[in-house]
Protein backbone atom coordinates (compact mmCIF):
# COMPACT_ATOMS: atom_id res chain seq x y z
CA UNK A 1 0.00 0.00 0.00
CA UNK A 2 1.09 3.48 -0.60
CA UNK A 3 -0.31 5.96 1.80
CA UNK A 4 -0.13 9.94 0.11
CA UNK A 5 0.65 12.31 2.84
CA UNK A 6 0.32 16.43 2.86
CA UNK A 7 3.86 18.01 4.37
CA UNK A 8 2.50 17.40 7.88
CA UNK A 9 1.89 14.02 7.55
CA UNK A 10 -1.66 14.03 7.53
CA UNK A 11 -2.73 11.21 5.59
CA UNK A 12 -5.38 12.69 3.14
CA UNK A 13 -4.60 12.78 -0.64
CA UNK A 14 -4.75 8.99 -1.24
CA UNK A 15 -4.38 5.62 -0.85
CA UNK A 16 -2.98 3.55 -3.23
CA UNK A 17 -3.12 -0.38 -3.72
CA UNK A 18 -1.57 -2.70 -6.91
CA UNK A 19 -4.84 -3.36 -7.78
CA UNK A 20 -5.38 0.84 -8.31
CA UNK A 21 -6.22 4.19 -6.02
CA UNK A 22 -8.02 2.75 -3.22
CA UNK A 23 -9.33 6.02 -1.37
CA UNK A 24 -8.85 10.28 -2.86
CA UNK A 25 -9.94 12.99 -0.94
CA UNK A 26 -12.78 14.79 -2.78
CA UNK A 27 -10.74 17.99 -2.03
CA UNK A 28 -7.67 16.92 -4.30
CA UNK A 29 -10.22 16.60 -7.35
CA UNK A 30 -8.05 13.26 -7.97
CA UNK A 31 -4.59 15.44 -8.47
CA UNK A 32 -1.41 14.71 -7.05
CA UNK A 33 -0.15 17.75 -5.73
CA UNK A 34 2.28 19.95 -8.37
CA UNK A 35 5.70 19.93 -6.76
CA UNK A 36 8.80 17.21 -6.01
CA UNK A 37 7.38 14.11 -4.05
CA UNK A 38 9.20 11.79 -1.94
CA UNK A 39 8.05 8.03 -1.80
CA UNK A 40 9.61 6.07 1.31
CA UNK A 41 9.02 2.58 2.55
CA UNK A 42 7.61 2.13 6.11
CA UNK A 43 9.94 -0.88 7.01
CA UNK A 44 13.08 -0.06 6.13
CA UNK A 45 16.10 2.32 7.52
CA UNK A 46 18.93 4.42 6.55
CA UNK A 47 17.18 5.85 3.21
CA UNK A 48 16.95 2.45 2.12
CA UNK A 49 14.66 2.42 -0.75
CA UNK A 50 13.77 6.24 -0.44
CA UNK A 51 13.17 7.55 -4.32
CA UNK A 52 11.84 11.26 -4.76
CA UNK A 53 10.17 12.29 -8.04
CA UNK A 54 11.11 16.24 -9.25
CA UNK A 55 8.53 18.10 -11.13
CA UNK A 56 8.56 20.26 -13.84
CA UNK A 57 5.67 23.25 -13.68
CA UNK A 58 6.74 23.83 -18.06
CA UNK A 59 6.14 20.05 -18.19
CA UNK A 60 3.62 19.02 -15.98
CA UNK A 61 5.46 15.69 -15.48
CA UNK A 62 7.66 13.85 -13.12
CA UNK A 63 11.28 12.70 -13.47
CA UNK A 64 13.10 10.31 -11.31
CA UNK A 65 16.78 10.07 -13.04
CA UNK A 66 16.16 9.26 -17.11
CA UNK A 67 12.84 8.11 -16.66
CA UNK A 68 9.70 11.05 -16.81
CA UNK A 69 6.24 10.66 -15.46
CA UNK A 70 2.63 12.31 -16.55
CA UNK A 71 0.18 11.90 -13.11
CA UNK A 72 -1.38 8.33 -14.82
CA UNK A 73 2.09 6.86 -15.11
CA UNK A 74 3.14 8.02 -11.73
CA UNK A 75 0.00 6.86 -10.36
CA UNK A 76 0.48 3.36 -12.33
CA UNK A 77 4.14 3.43 -10.73
CA UNK A 78 2.83 3.89 -7.39
CA UNK A 79 0.28 0.80 -7.50
CA UNK A 80 3.58 -1.27 -8.72
CA UNK A 81 5.53 -0.31 -5.61
CA UNK A 82 2.17 -0.87 -3.35
CA UNK A 83 2.76 -4.61 -4.09
CA UNK A 84 5.87 -4.52 -2.16
CA UNK A 85 4.27 -3.27 1.37
CA UNK A 86 3.41 -0.04 2.95
CA UNK A 87 5.14 3.01 1.55
CA UNK A 88 4.49 6.81 2.32
CA UNK A 89 4.31 9.80 -0.79
CA UNK A 90 4.57 12.95 0.51
CA UNK A 91 5.18 16.74 -0.97
CA UNK A 92 8.80 17.12 -1.00
CA UNK A 93 10.35 19.38 2.14
CA UNK A 94 12.69 21.78 1.57
CA UNK A 95 15.57 22.81 4.38
CA UNK A 96 15.23 26.78 5.83
CA UNK A 97 17.14 29.37 3.46
CA UNK A 98 19.45 29.85 5.73
CA UNK A 99 20.89 26.07 5.33
CA UNK A 100 20.02 24.91 2.06
CA UNK A 101 23.39 25.29 0.44
CA UNK A 102 24.30 22.29 3.23
CA UNK A 103 21.60 20.10 1.68
CA UNK A 104 22.54 19.24 -1.63
CA UNK A 105 20.52 17.73 -3.61
CA UNK A 106 18.05 16.27 -0.65
CA UNK A 107 16.86 17.54 2.76
CA UNK A 108 19.43 17.67 5.59
CA UNK A 109 18.09 17.19 9.00
CA UNK A 110 18.58 16.90 12.75
CA UNK A 111 18.90 13.95 14.12
CA UNK A 112 18.09 14.67 18.07
CA UNK A 113 18.08 12.37 21.14
CA UNK A 114 15.40 13.23 23.91
CA UNK A 115 15.43 11.39 27.34
CA UNK A 116 13.05 11.26 29.84
CA UNK A 117 13.28 10.98 33.39
CA UNK A 118 11.79 9.07 36.35
CA UNK A 119 10.02 11.80 36.92
CA UNK A 120 8.91 12.35 33.31
CA UNK A 121 11.08 15.04 32.27
CA UNK A 122 11.68 15.33 28.78
CA UNK A 123 15.26 16.98 27.75
CA UNK A 124 17.52 16.81 24.90
CA UNK A 125 20.67 14.14 25.21
CA UNK A 126 22.73 14.79 22.52
CA UNK A 127 22.29 15.94 18.51
CA UNK A 128 23.99 15.61 15.19
CA UNK A 129 23.12 17.32 12.04
CA UNK A 130 23.05 15.12 8.80
CA UNK A 131 23.52 16.42 5.22
CA UNK A 132 23.52 14.89 1.72
CA UNK A 133 26.20 15.09 -0.25
CA UNK A 134 26.95 14.48 -4.14
CA UNK A 135 23.42 12.89 -5.96
CA UNK A 136 21.86 11.45 -2.45
CA UNK A 137 18.61 12.35 -1.79
CA UNK A 138 18.87 11.44 1.76
CA UNK A 139 21.36 12.69 4.39
CA UNK A 140 21.95 9.30 6.23
CA UNK A 141 25.22 8.82 7.99
CA UNK A 142 25.23 4.88 6.97
CA UNK A 143 24.15 6.04 2.73
CA UNK A 144 27.12 8.26 2.59
CA UNK A 145 26.01 12.10 3.59
CA UNK A 146 27.93 13.85 6.12
CA UNK A 147 27.23 14.82 10.04
CA UNK A 148 28.31 17.26 12.65
CA UNK A 149 27.90 18.03 16.21
CA UNK A 150 25.32 20.68 16.84
CA UNK A 151 25.82 22.42 20.59
CA UNK A 152 22.52 21.98 22.82
CA UNK A 153 22.78 25.57 24.21
CA UNK A 154 22.87 27.41 20.42
CA UNK A 155 22.68 25.43 17.78
CA UNK A 156 26.45 25.79 16.41
CA UNK A 157 27.35 23.31 14.24
CA UNK A 158 31.21 21.77 14.36
CA UNK A 159 33.07 20.41 11.86
CA UNK A 160 31.33 17.38 9.67
CA UNK A 161 32.49 13.67 9.18
CA UNK A 162 31.59 10.73 7.17
CA UNK A 163 31.04 7.51 9.04
CA UNK A 164 33.93 5.68 7.45
CA UNK A 165 35.94 8.95 7.07
CA UNK A 166 39.01 7.63 8.82
CA UNK A 167 39.86 10.95 10.50
CA UNK A 168 38.46 13.26 7.76
CA UNK A 169 36.26 16.34 8.42
CA UNK A 170 35.05 19.37 6.79
CA UNK A 171 34.70 22.50 7.43
CA UNK A 172 32.61 23.57 4.49
CA UNK A 173 30.31 20.95 2.22
CA UNK A 174 32.18 19.24 -0.04
CA UNK A 175 29.82 19.90 -2.93
CA UNK A 176 28.86 23.57 -2.22
CA UNK A 177 31.33 24.48 -0.72
CA UNK A 178 29.27 26.42 2.38
CA UNK A 179 30.80 27.02 5.50
CA UNK A 180 29.82 24.41 8.00
CA UNK A 181 31.95 24.91 11.46
CA UNK A 182 30.37 27.52 13.92
CA UNK A 183 27.21 28.10 11.90
CA UNK A 184 23.84 28.42 13.80
CA UNK A 185 21.22 26.42 12.73
CA UNK A 186 17.67 28.66 12.43
CA UNK A 187 14.79 27.82 14.43
CA UNK A 188 17.23 25.80 16.75
CA UNK A 189 15.79 26.46 20.40
CA UNK A 190 11.91 25.82 18.60
CA UNK A 191 13.37 22.81 17.20
CA UNK A 192 14.46 21.59 20.71
CA UNK A 193 11.10 22.54 22.20
CA UNK A 194 9.29 20.35 19.70
CA UNK A 195 10.78 17.58 20.35
CA UNK A 196 10.82 17.85 24.07
CA UNK A 197 6.68 18.03 23.92
CA UNK A 198 6.15 15.15 21.17
CA UNK A 199 8.60 12.86 23.87
CA UNK A 200 6.31 13.81 26.26
CA UNK A 201 3.26 12.01 24.28
CA UNK A 202 5.16 8.98 24.27
CA UNK A 203 5.65 8.42 27.79
CA UNK A 204 6.39 4.63 27.53
CA UNK A 205 9.66 5.53 25.57
CA UNK A 206 13.06 6.36 27.69
CA UNK A 207 14.88 7.74 24.85
CA UNK A 208 13.72 8.83 21.12
CA UNK A 209 15.69 10.01 18.43
CA UNK A 210 14.23 12.81 15.94
CA UNK A 211 14.66 13.52 12.59
CA UNK A 212 14.08 17.13 12.31
CA UNK A 213 13.43 19.34 9.27
CA UNK A 214 14.32 22.90 9.73
CA UNK A 215 12.64 24.54 7.07
CA UNK A 216 10.81 28.14 6.30
CA UNK A 217 7.69 27.61 7.66
CA UNK A 218 9.53 25.87 10.62
CA UNK A 219 10.94 23.05 12.59
CA UNK A 220 9.25 20.39 11.52
CA UNK A 221 9.27 16.43 12.89
CA UNK A 222 9.78 13.88 9.74
CA UNK A 223 10.10 10.98 12.22
CA UNK A 224 10.73 9.44 15.56
CA UNK A 225 13.21 6.44 15.64
CA UNK A 226 13.53 3.98 18.85
CA UNK A 227 16.90 2.91 16.94
CA UNK A 228 18.44 6.20 16.63
CA UNK A 229 21.78 5.32 15.55
CA UNK A 230 24.19 5.50 18.70
CA UNK A 231 26.96 5.96 15.57
CA UNK A 232 26.30 9.14 14.55
CA UNK A 233 25.92 11.45 17.47
CA UNK A 234 28.88 9.68 19.14
CA UNK A 235 30.89 10.18 16.33
CA UNK A 236 29.88 14.04 16.00
CA UNK A 237 30.20 14.70 19.27
CA UNK A 238 33.56 12.78 19.79
CA UNK A 239 32.41 12.14 23.56
CA UNK A 240 30.73 8.61 24.11
CA UNK A 241 26.77 8.18 25.76
CA UNK A 242 28.88 7.15 28.89
CA UNK A 243 29.73 10.59 29.29
CA UNK A 244 26.26 12.56 29.36
CA UNK A 245 22.97 11.76 31.43
CA UNK A 246 22.43 8.54 29.40
CA UNK A 247 24.29 5.77 31.36
CA UNK A 248 22.33 7.36 34.59
CA UNK A 249 18.69 7.57 32.68
CA UNK A 250 19.10 4.08 31.21
CA UNK A 251 19.75 2.44 34.60
CA UNK A 252 17.07 4.73 36.47
CA UNK A 253 14.57 3.24 34.13
CA UNK A 254 15.91 -0.59 34.04
CA UNK A 255 15.39 -0.33 37.88
CA UNK A 256 12.06 1.29 38.29
CA UNK A 257 10.61 -1.35 35.07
Amino acid sequence: MVLICDQRGNIRLAALRASGIEWFDPATAGVLPAGDLVLKPTNLCCGTGLRRFRFTAETGRWAEGERSFGQPELLSELAAVATTGYHILQPALYNHRAIRPLASRGLATVRLVTCRSLAGECSPLMAAFRMPTGQLAVDNFAAGGIASSVSLASGALGAATRKHAKGETFDCHPDSGARITGVELPLWHGALELCRRAHQAFPAFAFIGWDVALTDAGPLLVEANLTWGVDVVQMTNRKPLGETPFAEAFLGHLDGA
